[in-house]
């Protein structure tokens, strides 16, 4: 939350990180002198982004002229915005108002099997709208307070997506050989390190 907070290049997280590299040596050493060839994996799940825009998408998704509740539902994530929609019709509303804003795009079909959320079912939306970097939807579900200064770097635009991965174990050829250590990647790295 401070990255949130403040930013991502403040003085606060940078403090922060140090504390949590120490923390994790610490805890490192004192577990291997106690159970030796011990496995110590540390990962973060996403980067993150400076916010230069925010887009209040409740608004414009209410003034739509679609019966949320009977003809669709929606839920605002930071930089992803999901509809599930009863019918076609109420889709294409959505996409002719929000897909005018140059900052937001339709996540594709192609992006959704990249990023491994393609789905037989509809359980996570039937359309996923979202933010190029630096641009984050507010208010949204886990923030309506004030607008957050840093976002997810998880968008599949971002550059700041790659997670950061450090073992004391060799990583597979897929994982070392990589310029991008995406967690597509990791997930299958976790797997193999933790066995089936």
């Amino acid at each position: 939350t401070i990255a949130h907070t403040y930013g991502p290049s403040c003085e606060q997280f940078n403090s922060m990180m140090h504390r949590i590299d120490a923390l994790a040596s610490t805890l490192y050493h004192s577990l291997n002198r106690r159970h030796g060839n011990l496995v110590f994996l540390v990962t973060g799940d996403h980067g993150t982004v400076t916010v230069n825009r925010t887009i209040d998408v409740v608004s414009l998704l209410r003034d739509l002229p679609v019966a949320w509740g009977e003809d669709a539902l929606f839920f605002v994530d930071a930089i992803v915005t999901r509809i599930w929609a009863s019918h076609p019709r109420a889709l294409d509303v959505v996409r002719s108002t929000l897909l005018t804003d140059p900052d937001l795009f339709e996540l594709s079909e192609e992006d959704k099997i990249r990023l491994g959320i393609r789905y037989s079912h509809r359980k996570f939306g039937d359309m996923f709208i979202a933010c190029v970097p630096h641009v984050m939807f507010f208010p949204n579900f886990f923030n309506a307070a004030y607008p957050e200064k840093s976002t997810h770097g998880y968008g599949p635009l971002s550059v700041d997506n790659d997670t950061i991965a450090i073992s004391t174990s060799p990583f597979s050829s897929a994982m070392s050989s990589s310029s991008q250590n995406s967690m597509t990647l990791l997930h299958g790295e976790l797997i193999t390190l933790l066995g089936d």
